[in-house]
């Protein structure tokens, strides 16, 4: 850890602004890098590159008139010695990437973070009618130029609760697929009597999806191979990059999390969080995309690359094999009863 955090210089000649751009780049000073062997150096600080300081300057637009100031005051974030114009320094990517993502992200929501609130509000009201909203017909134009995924030769899982009625039931392949359109729910992306395929990138997603987030229940899980499918990806954003290939709109919904967002208090069948949703489902169908990609609305801190995937078209997937029981703790009983009565299921052992 560093002795000094340039990020705190207060009351210097040095505008506190400049101080917050070095800091975020800086790491150390030429002395603590020739202290550690080359060898070493690629270990311990494999995601920083060695420059000259006054070129860190410039490349974060830090004006020339105001260097050498900053080269009187400017001291060693981990040894806290001088550091020259002419120094060579570490710089650390990782904040670079993270400032700029930051400030892209404070873009998108400027320019766009109003029009989605009020296009949801406008949804809600009126959840058939979202083209004829300006914003509406913005997104449709930005889904379909938005770049596909092809997904082929992929496998995911599809995941049944046990039946209510008879708990012992073993469940056959056929039962696993889509529900009959006459019982289909309203979901995310499907509205009434509309079935659709949903699956998880994992047994484990797909038991949490099913289960309000908890996995130590009982569950039939099928294998479902996902083959030449044209996919509209709604997780892929993580890097600055990937994040710019999504028109501007697209961008904004998914840093927003409207796409992800799970109301506990919506128990019944009122879910205004699927007005946005099922209207991009809609637009995809229209348009002869083949499912959509997106991230799992229960998942946490510790399983961040869950994943679900949503089919429209029954001609991209096929199954394998016979559905398997799975608990996420295989010693555990699951309680899959009627009303009161308790029949007891025992998890096979995981392999």
């Amino acid at each position: 850890m560093g002795i000094l955090n340039l990020h705190n210089y207060k009351n210097t000649k040095v505008p506190e602004e400049y101080w917050d751009c070095i800091a975020d780049y800086l790491s150390c000073c030429e002395n603590e890098i020739n202290d550690i062997s080359e060898e070493s150096y690629s270990n311990i600080r494999w995601n920083e590159k060695k420059v000259c300081f006054q070129a860190l300057l410039y490349s974060l637009g830090i004006p020339n008139g105001i260097h050498k100031q900053i080269e009187k005051e400017i001291r060693c974030p981990e040894c806290g010695r001088k550091i020259e114009l002419e120094s060579v320094v570490s710089i650390n990517y990782g904040y670079q990437s993270k400032r700029t993502r930051q400030k892209l992200e404070a873009k998108i929501n400027k320019d766009v973070h109003g029009k989605i609130k009020n296009f949801i509000k406008f949804l809600k009201k009126y959840p058939m009618l979202g083209l004829l909203d300006d914003t509406g017909k913005e997104i449709e134009n930005a889904i379909r130029s938005t770049k596909l995924q092809i997904i082929d030769n992929e496998i995911w899982y599809r995941a049944r609760k046990p039946d209510k009625n008879n708990p012992l039931k073993i469940f056959t392949q056929k039962e696993m697929g889509k529900p009959p359109v006459d019982i289909t729910p309203e979901g995310r992306f499907n509205h009434y009597g509309q079935p659709s395929l949903y699956l998880g990138n994992s047994d484990y997603v797909c038991a949490k999806e099913i289960n309000d987030g908890n996995f130590q229940v009982i569950c039939w899980i099928q294998k479902v191979y996902v083959k030449k499918a044209k996919i509209l990806d709604l997780t892929d954003y993580s890097t600055i990059n990937k994040l710019g290939e999504y028109p501007l709109l697209v961008a904004g919904l998914l840093i927003s999390g409207e796409l992800e967002e799970h109301n506990e208090k919506h128990k019944g069948f009122y879910k205004p969080e699927y007005a946005i949703t099922r209207f991009i489902a809609d637009l995809c169908r229209v348009n002869n995309i083949d499912g959509i990609k997106y991230g799992s609305a229960v998942r946490n801190e510790t399983d961040k690359d869950s994943i679900n995937l949503v089919l429209f078209n029954d001609n991209c997937y096929y199954y394998e094999g016979e559905p398997t029981l799975y608990s996420g703790n295989e010693k555990i009983l699951a309680r899959c009863g009627i009303e009161d009565d308790e029949i007891i299921f025992y998890c096979p052992t995981q392999k």
